[in-house]
């Protein structure tokens, strides 16, 4: 539909038929986040048609995996994600600038069961708990220490995420004035 509009094709008296994929990439529900987004990069499209059994269950697109997070490896082929913040609620991102606050006075390289939970939380778990401190308890200690480490690595990012840079307001609230 965009192409139709930069090409300046009328979308009031065109048919779909016209303007769609005919070709159409398909893909199904097994396969693993970094497969789908080497397919698009490869073919060089943003959407790939996820199908069971020839039916059509849904779109999986470059925005949904870039927003799927970091994969860590854990043992015995088990492995969990840590989710971007910028998937976070409002809520979240509260609780995510308290947890970040609290590393202080953390031991050095413990990052703490809080923030653990929230980077990992339902994208690892059941999705139905509220509560992922009982799974994190049941880790492997070996494990546990890899999740800890992997948060570690993500703080600087998850900093900037609750803590834009300084004087952003000022910076744009300048811009829109002269503007």
């Amino acid at each position: 539909m965009l192409k139709a509009v930069v090409d300046g094709v009328d979308p009031d008296g065109t048919t779909v038929a016209r303007l769609m994929t005919r070709h159409v990439v398909t893909v199904t529900p097994d396969w693993e986040v970094y497969e789908a987004a080497a397919e698009m990069i490869a073919r060089r499209f943003r959407h790939l048609v996820v199908v069971e059994e020839g039916t059509v269950i849904g779109v999986v697109s470059m925005r949904d995996v870039l927003l799927a997070g970091k994969r860590v490896e854990l043992s015995d082929g088990n492995w969990a994600v840590l989710r971007d913040p910028l998937t976070f609620t409002v809520r979240e991102r509260r609780a995510l600038q308290r947890y970040l606050m609290r590393l202080r006075d953390l031991p050095p390289g413990e990052a703490g069961a809080d923030l653990i939970g929230l980077l990992v939380g339902a994208w690892s778990y059941d999705p139905q708990a509220e509560d992922f401190s009982d799974a994190l308890r049941a880790l492997p200690e070996q494990d546990y220490a890899t999740l800890s480490r992997a948060v570690l690595a993500e703080v600087p990012k998850l900093q900037r995420a609750v803590h834009p840079a300084p004087r952003w307001r000022s910076r744009s609230a300048r811009a829109a004035r002269s503007a």
